[in-house]
């Protein structure tokens, strides 16, 4: 008889970390996993719960990276009534994109447009 394959250790602990989606808790504007230091800045907080509400799916991501990386990206590329302009607009859009897309995520539907309407309102 033969025995099972087991899991190598980085695969066991790969398996616990995403088993299952997690879902947002809407008590909280961020999941149990965030960093407390994260928690004083209430668009890390409100980001990472949009990502956490409309990701796909069974998607593995790792959303405080995901988060850390839009709020630094469109914090470098925002500037005072970027929204009010179409270059300003389209640059940001393009840069939500790209990291959505660097996350393997999809670059349209519910997960951008509710990311980008909360940047273009509270950026």
């Amino acid at each position: 008889m033969i025995a099972p394959l087991r899991p190598s250790p980085l695969e066991q602990r790969w398996l616990k970390l995403w088993s299952g989606p997690k879902k947002a808790n809407p008590d909280s504007l961020a999941p149990e996993f965030v960093d407390e230091a994260d928690l004083s800045d209430p668009n890390i907080g409100a980001l990472t719960q949009i990502v956490e509400q409309y990701k796909p799916e069974m998607t593995p991501v790792i959303v405080t990276d995901l988060v850390r990386d839009i709020d630094t990206i469109v914090r470098q590329v925002a500037y005072t009534a970027w929204a009010e302009c179409q270059p300003g607009d389209k640059a940001a859009g393009r840069e939500i994109r790209l990291v959505l897309q660097k996350y393997w995520l999809p670059v349209t539907g519910p997960l951008f447009d509710q990311t980008y309407a909360y940047i273009r309102e509270n950026y």
